[in-house]
């Protein structure tokens, strides 16, 4: 996971953050197996998130991630290490 997590495009802490309170929030079942980036930028796109998080970009930058990428951001999340996600400066 940690070597996927490298290749991910970075985005900024706020959205790390808020992804990472839609994944604790959000029932993740086998079914998120098959497409996790899809479904995390359905989530996204559900919740009500600040203009300045830019929901739009966090839901393409989800859907960009690879199967691998997404189930890495999945599992930082889940575990409460955001922090090892890249961060744009």
């Amino acid at each position: 996971m940690a070597a996927e997590r490298e290749t991910l495009p970075p985005l900024s802490g706020l959205q790390w953050e808020a992804l990472a309170w839609l994944v604790r929030g959000t029932f993740i079942d086998v079914l998120w197996i098959e497409q996790p980036g899809e479904l995390l930028a359905q989530e996204v796109e559900d919740a009500e998130l600040d203009e300045n998080l830019e929901p739009a970009r966090l839901a393409e930058a989800c859907r960009s991630f690879s199967r691998v990428q997404a189930l890495a951001v999945i599992d930082a999340c889940q575990c409460g290490n955001v922090v090892a996600l890249p961060v744009k400066e």
